[in-house]
């Protein structure tokens, strides 16, 4: 029987290649943010409150912050429209769509922290995909990159004025649905903490991770 594979942007990769990918080389900043620097805490639950400890998660992550985004996401946070997108909500069903559908609902709490508090891409999706971890994906500046061709042919053909990254993201995710699953069972069983840690994120993390070592390859 042929081994689960994951599909990414083109490419495609054994769940036993990505378990490697996740080992080597040893990139542990996904536990200061994931675990807030401790593996016996849980992995990111739905909340609709922004705090003090979440920044330092992002700075655990490596991500660049200074006292105005911190400002400038906290008062984003207290205006958000957050009732709008329920705490689990899941990406793979959130496909794009126009206006009252899920997905512009999801989109317009991420535009409200991008471009309406004017904050970074990569501080906008950790902030958010803390506070919604099934369903926003934790873009940066290297993801963003790898997938922009796919991104913008997809809203050329979508009638799209934005390039649509979360869309391809999406439909990744549900392509690579049995090599996650393969990936989080190998994950699972494994001795090290480290491994079961990883195996607990949501799907979106962890193959967000996956595709964030792709792309650095």
């Amino acid at each position: 029987m042929p081994e689960p594979r994951l599909k990414i942007a083109g490419h495609s990769i054994r769940a036993s290649d990505a378990w490697v990918l996740l080992q080597l080389p040893p990139d542990l900043e996904f536990i200061g943010f994931d675990y807030a620097g401790d593996l016996l805490n849980d992995p990111p639950s739905a909340s609709d409150v922004v705090e003090l400890p979440d920044f330092g998660r992002l700075l655990l992550l490596g991500v660049s912050l200074t006292p105005d985004d911190v400002r400038s996401c906290l008062m984003a946070a207290e205006q958000a429209p957050w009732s709008s997108v329920p705490g689990d909500a899941r990406l793979v069903e959130t496909p794009y769509g126009g206006a009252g559908t899920p997905y512009a609902h999801a989109t317009l709490l991420y535009r409200h922290f991008r471009y309406r508090h004017r904050l970074g891409v990569t501080i906008a999706s950790a902030i958010l995909h803390l506070k919604r971890p099934h369903l926003v994906p934790l873009l940066n500046d290297r993801i963003l990159a790898f997938y922009s061709e796919r991104a913008v042919d997809l809203a050329a053909s979508s009638m799209s004025e934005s390039p649509l990254y979360w869309e391809v993201f999406r439909r990744d995710l549900i392509d690579s649905a049995p090599g996650i699953d393969a990936l989080r069972r190998k994950l699972g069983a494994a001795d090290d903490a480290v491994s079961r840690a990883l195996s607990r994120l949501s799907d979106v993390r962890l193959f967000g991770i996956v595709v964030n070592g792709v792309a650095a390859s």
